[in-house]
């Protein structure tokens, strides 16, 4: 059976990594000057090369016969890959080298086995190596079991620790061990390994599909190996085209002309540039969000600088289309977010030309000086006979008042269904924000009892927006007018909760009830 790309061009040496020239130098150097430590803490994106330079390393440190030589003024360590003990962990029949999955051997049982079996003699070469991957799935028991053998490790041993998450590794861990971290391939890094893999493997590819491929595998070299191998399976030769209707990208003129268009605050071209692109699933609209975002960051650093409206239009724009990204993740409808966030950033850039024209018009016409003085305004000769002497006015300005809570306008028949009214409140929010109504609209209310109402919500960032004071008063106020009672809205997690079955019908006079029992008034 063929191997899978990424497996059959895996680097068996430190030189032919690609994209991560700090690891490979800090490693080298530690082989050179003897000075290995007895663990390390490898973390990065996936597919950035982890588990590769672990093996790598670990070939490295027991090989018989390390090659060393000096390129570029540096000195270069690397396993011969031809000596017993090379063969035998390129073939995987190294007893002496272990890899752990951390994700299905995560519990304590499994990391006291280990810490037995280190302690043993290696069997054949000069180093026990073990490589724990995606360490931070262990449970924390299994955490402390580890602590215990890496605070007094053997000194045949080394642990090599790989995480995608390094913040769920704990500091005492982490403390321990060598950190190294690996950084997201770059756009040419990525790209010059396909061009060698399609070199080595005569496909026949189209100047630019490797980068195009490389572009959007943001950064993960296993993932750009995998869409390559995908797309030179289905054709060949591989053409721009074809590469480009099967990654579903979207043609560079129609994400420029609907750029333009929500930048300028136009509705009618936003919708006309909308109707033209064809997004439908999900994946496409996630490509195309992407692009947005991209260009929206691009302008704002750009050459000449904007200016300050400008950059508040377009740091407000950037905020809608991270929020819209959110959405469309876990939305059945990804192409309605995908709209909505549009026309919302179009409609805010109308919002701030008018806001821009205020101060015209206040300058043209200054207000009074508001002082505790007396002012007097001379006498005015009317134009027109017959001549009219005025007396002299005295004018005393009211002093200025603080502005005052906006009043709630409590609508004839009130809502007593609790449910009913939160949909209410979010088709009332969804004429203002669609993002905000997406969000309320996957919340899920868990109880409503003595005037708080207990709300679901699956994301953590969703919660945090929620609670913003102005989106929490919006909602509470909206409740207000639409129950005639105010309510309180706690915004929690889900998973922090425990499972409640919910009652059939959530009313206001289930609070009243409740309130009447402590001696409150509703």
């Amino acid at each position: 059976m063929a191997l899978t790309l990424y497996r059959q061009y895996r680097p068996t040496t430190f030189s032919a990594l690609f994209g991560q020239d700090t690891a490979r130098t800090i490693l080298q150097n530690a082989l050179n000057q003897d000075r290995l430590s007895h663990a390390y803490l490898f973390s990065g994106p996936r597919g950035t090369g982890k588990t590769t330079t672990a093996r790598i390393l670990a070939r490295a440190a027991t090989c018989e016969h390390p090659v060393t030589k000096e390129k570029k003024g540096a000195s270069v360590f690397e396993p011969c890959n031809t000596c017993a003990s090379c063969v035998a962990q390129l073939q995987d029949q190294a007893p002496d080298i272990v890899e752990i999955d951390a994700a299905s051997n995560r519990g304590i049982e499994d990391i006291r086995q280990l810490r037995e079996q280190a302690h043993y003699l290696p069997l054949s070469l000069k180093k026990k190596v073990y490589i724990i991957d995606e360490v931070h799935m262990l449970t924390s028991d299994a955490f402390n079991a580890l602590l215990k053998t890496l605070e007094e490790p053997p000194k045949h041993c080394v642990f090599i620790l790989a995480t995608t998450e390094l913040h769920k590794v704990p500091a005492t861990i982490r403390s321990r061990c060598q950190l190294i971290r690996f950084e997201r391939g770059s756009v040419e890094s990525i790209s010059a390994k396909l061009d060698h893999i399609v070199a080595s493997s005569g496909w026949e590819a189209e100047e630019g599909v490797t980068k195009l491929i490389a572009e959007h595998a943001q950064g993960g070299f296993r993932d750009a190996e995998t869409l390559l191998e995908q797309l030179g399976t289905r054709f060949a030769p591989l053409t721009l085209k074809k590469c480009i209707d099967a990654l579903g990208i979207t043609d560079a003129d129609q994400v420029e002309q609907l750029f333009e268009a929500v930048q300028k605050g136009s509705l009618t071209e936003t919708r006309l540039a909308l109707t033209a692109i064809e997004v439908n699933d999900q994946h496409r609209c996630e490509m195309l969000m992407t692009e947005l975002i991209e260009r929206t960051r691009a302008k704002i650093y750009t050459s000449p600088a904007p200016t300050e409206e400008q950059l508040i239009h377009l740091t407000g724009g950037l905020t809608f289309l991270l929020e819209g990204f959110v959405l469309i993740k876990g939305s059945p409808h990804p192409k309605l977010v995908l709209e909505s966030t549009c026309y919302e950033i179009a409609a805010s850039g109308q919002k701030g030309i008018r806001a821009d024209a205020a101060p015209i018009l206040e300058d043209s016409h200054p207000a009074a000086p508001a002082t505790e003085e007396r002012i007097t305004l001379p006498a005015t000769p009317a134009p027109a006979a017959p001549r009219v002497v005025k007396e002299a006015i005295s004018v005393t300005p009211e002093p200025v008042r603080e502005p005052k809570a906006p009043v709630v306008e409590l609508r004839e028949s009130p809502v007593r269904d609790v449910r009913q009214a939160w949909k209410e409140m979010i088709k009332a929010v969804g004429r203002d924000s669609a993002p905000m109504a997406q969000m309320l609209r996957e919340a899920v209310i868990h109880t409503a009892e003595d005037f708080i109402i207990t709300v679901h919500i699956k994301y953590k960032f969703h919660v945090e927006k929620l609670s913003e004071k102005k989106h929490r008063t919006r909602v509470e106020g909206l409740l207000e007018q639409i129950t005639h009672d105010k309510w309180i809205v706690d915004y929690q997690l889900k998973d922090t909760l425990p499972r409640r079955s919910p009652a059939k019908e959530i009313t206001a006079a289930t609070a009243e009830a409740a309130a009447a029992v402590f001696g409150a008034t509703a």
